[in-house]
């Protein structure tokens, strides 16, 4: 009964995360900076300098540069897809304050089981507002 409880948890937070992120394009990391933005909020502009996990089953690091000219709140959900029939985890990270230009190192909310490496890697903006 516990494994169908887990089971049915991991598969309505997969489905409230593809509801969520609806409006926002997901981008695969490939190991180089990249810019996007959310697609409801077109000012929301940021940088995806670098992903990094210490040590499997940790945390991520991520640092994100706010590319907007504006101040700026924003969640980024971060999906770890694993080859071989491993699984896939997902985790997010949350930026609460960061001025126009400013780089943020955010850690993932959650630990990540196992290790990134080798994994494909998709990334999110599912919420972002401006700061006043």
């Amino acid at each position: 009964m516990r494994i169908a409880t887990k089971l049915a948890t991991a598969a309505l937070a997969l489905a409230a995360m593809t509801a969520t992120s609806g409006s926002a394009s997901a981008h695969e990391w490939n190991h180089s900076a990249r810019t996007w933005h959310h697609s409801s909020v077109p000012s929301c502009t940021l940088r995806l300098e670098s992903i990094v996990q210490d040590n499997p089953g940790q945390p991520l690091r991520v640092v994100i540069t706010n590319t907007s000219h504006t101040r700026l709140r924003y969640n980024v959900s971060i999906e770890i897809q694993r080859g071989g029939g491993q699984g896939t985890a997902l985790t997010e990270i949350r930026v609460d304050n960061a001025n126009a230009g400013e780089r943020s190192t955010a850690t993932s909310l959650s630990a990540v089981s196992g290790s990134m490496q080798g994994s494909r890697v998709t990334l999110r903006v599912t919420s972002c507002s401006i700061r006043t």
